[in-house]
């Protein structure tokens, strides 16, 4: 539907990707256009056709001209909303006066109610439309009262023949065209997002295969790169064990201790090279979700990183199975259980591992009791390469814990530190709850009893 003078004014002027906004616009402007006719041709029927005078026939082409006024002020409200509802309070009151001389109850303008319903949800919104809703049913229980017990009506009574079958054509036209043009707006809004969406299925289709061959290509990328890397650290490794070999007899403590330096920087720099390739990869390999023990899973990482004797780790009461994805959460507990372990300055270091449920996440929390961290470098452990301590005295990459923080915010979680009653740092983590969430620990142990 185009109606030539409403698009010329502001149409242009909304963005085209807002199409929603359009077609309101354009329902917008049909309501005023069709409040001010409609108002007019009430006037003519009431003052000129029906010979009523008085403040009914006055107060019609009134609202009528605030309908068109709040049409030309549109680009001067600052809210549209403001715009939309000045112009569906105009329609309800000029129905609403209308009906007084054209029977109450009965009168063929209680059509436009329906008309003016949908328009109140399309461009106000549920709430509005329900509350419209709530005001139609008023005006008919009000509009009731006043013909059943009272004679209200009778002050308004037309006597001439034929009137209100007149009446009624002209507003069963009227409203057949009006809502004839709010199904065209409607229409062309659905026909406008279906196609945006077929457009942005083919952009996301597009994009989709852009992100597997830029991955493919980064993969084999990567793969070069390290090999090329590693060859000549290999290199330097094999030939300084060469010359250690044949120098054996003749090095000094000092020569040995550089030679053992030179190892370790080799050792320290293939870890590097690993570590930034786990970092590439974290969280970009889907592996399919399951069901896991949380206290064989942590357990079996405890096992492997095969904590000294002096460090305890104790895992809460409440470890349940839940649906994630294992690889994943075994590299964030691998990292952070490697971690605590690695930084722990106590005669008798402790390691706590809780779980909590909460509405839509899983809670992890591991507490130690080291050194801690300040406030100030919490958010820093987190960046690539960065360590609290000299690499000389702890034999780290500083990676672990940016890979911990990729896969967490990947799986749309959220990782931060705190403070601890043990004087250690807290690593606190979410992941999201799996809809297939099932037995606890307790469960299993029931079952398998």
């Amino acid at each position: 539907m185009k109606v030539p003078v409403i698009r010329d004014l502001y149409y242009n002027s909304i963005p085209e990707e807002d199409f929603r906004g359009r077609q309101r616009y354009l329902l917008f402007a049909a309501l005023s256009l069709m409040s001010f006719i409609i108002g007019f041709v009430f006037y003519a029927q009431t003052a000129i056709i029906f010979k009523i005078n008085g403040w009914i026939s006055y107060t019609m082409p009134l609202l009528s001209v605030i309908a068109l006024i709040n049409y030309f002020a549109f680009k001067r409200h600052k809210n549209n909303t403001l715009a939309f509802s000045i112009i569906i309070l105009a329609c309800f009151a000029v129905l609403h006066i209308t009906t007084y001389p054209f029977g109450g109850i009965h009168s063929s303008s209680n059509f436009y109610l329906s008309v003016l319903t949908i328009s109140t949800f399309i461009l106000l919104g549920t709430r509005a439309g329900w509350f419209f809703v709530g005001l139609a049913g008023i005006h008919m229980i009000v509009l009731y009262c006043l013909a059943t017990f009272t004679m209200f009506f009778d002050q308004f009574q037309v006597n001439i023949p034929g009137a209100l079958e007149t009446d009624l054509t002209v507003s069963l036209i009227i409203s057949i065209i009006v809502l004839g043009m709010i199904c065209v707006i409607i229409e062309r809004s659905n026909q406008r997002l279906l196609k945006e969406m077929a457009e942005s299925h083919k952009n996301i289709q597009t994009y989709t295969r852009s992100v597997e061959k830029t991955n493919k290509e980064l993969d084999s990328f990567a793969y070069i790169v390290s090999h090329d890397l590693k060859e000549p650290l290999r290199a330097i490794n094999s030939l300084s064990s060469w010359i250690e070999d044949d120098l054996e007899t003749v090095m000094t403590d000092e020569t040995k201790e550089n030679f053992k330096l030179l190892h370790n920087r080799v050792e320290r720099m293939e870890g590097l090279i690993n570590g930034v390739l786990e970092y590439s990869r974290a969280g970009r390999e889907d592996s399919p979700s399951i069901k896991i023990n949380l206290r064989e899973m942590i357990n079996d990482v405890i096992f492997i990183n095969d904590p000294p004797k002096n460090i305890r780790i104790n895992l809460g009461n409440y470890m349940p199975v839940i649906n994630a994805d294992k690889i994943k959460l075994q590299q964030v507990f691998a990292n952070l259980i490697s971690n605590a372990i690695k930084y722990n300055d106590k005669n008798e270091g402790i390691i706590n591992i809780t779980c909590e449920q909460l509405l839509h996440d899983w809670k992890f929390i591991i507490a130690d009791n080291g050194p801690g961290i300040e406030p100030q470098y919490r958010a820093r452990v987190f960046d690539i390469f960065q360590t609290l301590q000299s690499k000389d005295k702890v034999d780290s990459t500083g990676i672990g814990l940016a890979i911990v923080k990729k896969i967490v915010e990947e799986t749309q979680g959220e990782i931060h530190i705190d403070s601890n009653e043990l004087g250690g740092a807290s690593f606190i983590f979410t992941i999201p709850k799996n809809p297939i969430v099932t037995k606890t620990d307790s469960d299993l142990k029931l079952k398998t009893a």
